[in-house]
């Protein structure tokens, strides 16, 4: 029987709704649930290198891992303390390319996050620092792979019922400039569009539009439709 303890960490709400709202990237939710991992329970704080970040990701760049800390700074999902900072934003003139890409600096996963009164997610266990290494490592590191990267990114789906077209719907400005480039009226288009589609439904009218767009763009002397069956699109 395997007693093994097994490290695991949840990422908040919020952040899985930024990244659905594209506020952020999918990668970002890779790099928060690394630094989960590392973290104390207690304190909440990290300490992994890039290097070990960038691992996560399967990137071989530590410098990788840059842009998605940032976004999480920015965010406020995390607070970092540079390396041989004091505290107060200061940092040390010693520097080079091997220490910013192996020495760590001290990440702290703000709680509650963002947006989340009540506490979107689980903290992690404790972690343990390794003997002889200057970074916090997880009680168990299971390898990356392709398979548990898309397991672990996999989002909620979201349904929406279909619905008729709203009286209040009218292009926007992608389909503006889709037009322009194609020299197509917009307005017309959309004109003929709620003339054609005023008894279908759809979950998702933009897009159905835009469709019809393209349809047009392609064929422009004729666009073929039934009066109440569906559309080609």
């Amino acid at each position: 029987m395997n007693n093994k303890k097994v490290k695991y960490a949840k990422v908040p709400h919020s952040l899985i709704e930024a990244a659905m709202r594209g506020e952020i990237s999918g990668k970002t939710i890779m790099v928060y649930s690394g630094l989960a991992k590392f973290a104390d329970g207690k304190t909440r704080e990290a300490w992994p290198s890039r290097k070990t970040l960038a691992s996560v990701m399967s990137c071989a760049q530590p410098e990788a891992a840059d842009r998605y800390l940032r976004e999480l700074e920015q965010a406020g999902f995390i607070t970092r303390t540079q390396r041989f900072g004091d505290g107060r934003g200061s940092e040390s003139p010693v520097r080079n390319k091997v220490y910013a890409n192996q020495l760590p600096n001290c990440y702290k996963l703000v709680w509650p996050p963002p947006d989340s009164p009540g506490g979107g997610g689980v903290p992690a266990q404790d972690g343990v620092v390794c003997e002889g290494t200057d970074e916090q490592e997880p009680l168990q590191q299971e390898p990356v792979t392709r398979h548990s990267r898309s397991a672990g990114l996999t989002m909620p789906t979201i349904s929406v019922e279909p619905k008729q077209l709203p009286e209040t719907w009218k292009p926007n400005h992608t389909h503006t400039v889709v037009c322009q480039r194609s020299g197509l009226d917009v307005e017309g288009l959309a004109a003929d569009f709620r003339r054609r589609m005023f008894l279908e439904q759809r979950s998702d009218w933009d897009s159905a539009f835009g469709k019809f767009i393209n349809d047009c763009a392609d064929n422009r002397d004729e666009v073929t439709f039934t009066t109440y069956g569906s559309p080609p699109f």
